[in-house]
């Protein structure tokens, strides 16, 4: 519905604004983030333009921009849901969630959290927003396109096995081991893939009910794992989706700072360009890896880490 609008343009008149609006998005985001981020890293000297600068130098946001992906506007809607939420204002985090659901399953982390928690004003504009949204998407006769979506949500599940899809730009597991495995696997994977969703969800759900009734200073280990949950579990997301790994390392420096996170976010910045041309050449799905083990070394923080005092 919003595309929409740009038809009343020449393709590359269009392109050109949308682009344009992407970068507006992402200026944004990078300025919320850069006041979230750890003040002894600002002291340090690190500024809003050296943000700005690693954020678009980024690859995944880089390559995305070049296509006109909506990436930008991923991370913009992911980094203020992230804001809102830290600013007390719970019902604007559960609207922008609600405007996230072009991709469903990226709104799905962040719906485990507030059902756990029972933040019900972020649940209640969650639920306007998408009754309004998708009541008013079929009310235009555009039921038919809901029936297509349900039905070719297989599809998905056949992405890496379709000639010419470039599934090494896959960042999920089932990614990864779809490209790295014979074609005889694709049932057991697409059962790892179901087991997978519900196992990391219910993980989440924990982590949330060790978290609840806290600050969200002291909540970030669940925000983290609530952004981080569909590029581990999904089946299907592509490289520019990487981009809102930005906010979880920003909320982690915030949160618990340490080399181990600097050379997790060195690691990240220069794998996601050296790594998708490797696996471009051998046909594997390496960036999928990054995903994985920022959740489980984000895990380690939490459990292991002697500057987490349980009862704060």
């Amino acid at each position: 519905m919003f595309y929409s609008i740009f038809n009343a343009f020449s393709l590359p008149v269009a392109f050109l604004i949308w682009n344009t609006l992407t970068l507006i998005l992402v200026v944004h985001s990078t300025h919320q983030l850069n006041l979230i981020v750890n003040k002894e890293l600002k002291s340090l000297g690190l500024t809003f333009w050296q943000m700005l600068i690693l954020v678009l130098s980024f690859f995944p946001f880089a390559l995305g921009w070049r296509v006109g992906q909506n990436h930008g506007l991923t991370l913009w809607l992911v980094t203020n849901i992230l804001w809102w939420q830290r600013a007390g204002y719970p019902s604007l985090a559960g609207l922008l969630c609600g405007l996230l659901l072009y991709k469903p399953h990226f709104a799905l982390g962040f719906l485990i959290l507030w059902m756990v928690w029972k933040e019900w004003a972020a649940l209640l504009s969650f639920i306007v927003v998408a009754i309004l949204w998708v009541g008013t998407d079929l009310l235009s006769g555009n039921f038919p396109i809901y029936l297509d979506y349900i039905r070719l949500q297989s599809l998905l599940i056949e992405l890496p096995w379709i000639q010419g899809f470039p599934s090494f730009g896959l960042i999920t597991i089932y990614g990864l081991l779809a490209t790295i495995l014979p074609v005889s696997v694709k049932p057991i994977l697409a059962i790892f893939s179901i087991l997978q969703l519900l196992f990391l969800g219910i993980l989440l759900g924990w982590f949330a009910h060790s978290l609840r009734n806290r600050l969200f200073l002291n909540q970030i280990p669940a925000w983290i794992f609530a952004i981080l949950y569909p590029l581990v579990a999904a089946p299907y997301s592509l490289v520019h989706d990487l981009t809102i790994i930005i906010p979880a390392l920003v909320l982690w420096s915030a949160w618990k700072p340490s080399y181990r996170l600097l050379y997790l976010t060195i690691a990240i910045y220069l794998g996601s360009f050296f790594l998708l041309f490797v696996g471009a050449l051998i046909e594997a799905a390496l960036l999928a890896l990054f995903p994985p083990a920022t959740l489980i070394l984000m895990i380690y923080d939490y459990l292991f880490s002697s500057y987490h005092d349980k009862n704060v």
